[in-house]
């Protein structure tokens, strides 16, 4: 009897004109395993009636996609994905078939009516044939001639030194996930994905610091990007989270200290993804530290202190107008004062901040 399947990718309902938008392979995986059976698969990027479906995937790929608590009491729920963090389901057998990227084909053309001005090119990876190159233990490394979107979680873990990575055979490749940078897999990642010129030969290709490392972690991670002189197209980032909100602002001044090391050193920028900064009591304050990590130019000139600034006033004018008077300023409540009103709050909650945010930046006079 043929089964009516619901897949909910949590991750695209937050997803904004700005996006660029990424399949699951969770939710690639589930569809080809039911199409194979010949039921019926719908997927949706919003909440919808769950009760006309024999099964309702609810996809979520990352701690940070947040949830209803409600959609846990569905009879028929089926949770799936790492970002439910030990309640997940998982079947081997979804591995057996292949990963159905037309899936999401009917949303991206609604999409696609709804921003006629997206850069389609940015949608390029849904043209690839999806793979995975290690399924049940065993690796699938020869797809000569094709364009392929390598779909695997957690490849740097289950090939810390990419001794089995190195024989991939592909047209060009594409990878669905960041590869995991540690110190102790930094230096194989990075020789598998140069060529001899430094080059990435692998394309949008980025690498993912999963914590904040220690200070000699960080040497080597310094000294392996050094070394290999790769290409700035290898890009890096910091995930991180807390608990509590003493416990996000104490990991402020190690991840500053962190990204001015890297910059320092390296000339290289790392940007921060703080996840479930939601929570914090001024979360204006993370989502600003990511946009200033975001921005070359601005980076490279600015510290945070004057980012915020800068990116509040929008205009010299304005910019003056705030340094003659900072809280007749912000009492206009508006847009980027709003922002700036918020942030000042932090601030002055947590004075010690300060001092941190307003370093100069190694090399550059900041004020």
């Amino acid at each position: 009897m043929k089964e009516r399947i619901l897949i909910f990718d949590l991750k695209t309902a937050f997803y904004t004109y700005q996006s660029t938008i990424y399949p699951s392979t969770l939710a690639m995986m589930i569809s080809g395993y039911h199409k194979a059976k010949k039921d019926n698969v719908v997927f949706t990027a919003e909440v919808v009636s769950f009760r006309t479906y024999t099964k309702v995937y609810i996809v979520k790929d990352h701690p940070g996609q947040l949830h209803m608590p409600s959609w846990l009491a569905i009879p028929q729920a089926i949770l799936v994905g790492a970002g439910w963090q030990g309640m997940e389901t998982y079947d081997p057998e979804w591995e057996e078939y292949p990963l159905d990227i037309s899936l999401y084909d009917g949303w991206l053309k609604a999409r696609s009516i709804k921003y006629p001005k997206y850069n389609e090119d940015r949608l390029s990876h849904f043209k690839r044939t999806p793979v995975l190159l290690n399924k049940k233990g065993g690796w699938y490394l020869d797809h000569s001639g094709k364009d392929i979107l390598v779909c695997d979680v957690d490849l740097i873990k289950k090939d810390p030194q990419c001794k089995r990575l190195n024989f991939l055979e592909a047209k060009s490749v594409e990878f669905l996930y960041p590869l995991e940078i540690t110190a102790e897999s930094v230096n194989a990642v990075c020789k598998f994905i140069k060529d001899s010129k430094g080059n990435v030969k692998r394309e949008k290709l980025w690498g993912v610091i999963p914590e904040i490392p220690s200070v000699a972690e960080q040497e080597i991670l310094i000294q392996a990007w050094k070394k290999y002189k790769i290409s700035r197209l290898f890009q890096w980032k910091l995930e991180f989270t807390a608990n509590t909100d003493e416990d996000w602002v104490a990991a402020i001044e190690p991840i500053i200290e962190m990204v001015y090391r890297f910059k320092e050193q390296a000339g290289k920028r790392i940007f921060l993804y703080p996840y479930l900064s939601e929570f914090f009591e001024f979360p204006e304050f993370f989502k600003e530290l990511r946009r200033w990590t975001g921005s070359k130019a601005t980076f490279n000139h600015n510290n945070l202190l004057d980012y915020f600034i800068l990116d509040s006033c929008d205009s010299y004018k304005n910019i003056a107008l705030f340094i003659f008077d900072p809280n007749f300023y912000m009492e206009k409540k508006k847009g980027g004062y709003r922002r700036l009103a918020h942030i000042s709050e932090c601030l002055e909650k947590y004075p010690q901040l300060i001092e941190i945010i307003s370093r100069p930046m190694p090399g550059r006079f900041s004020s």
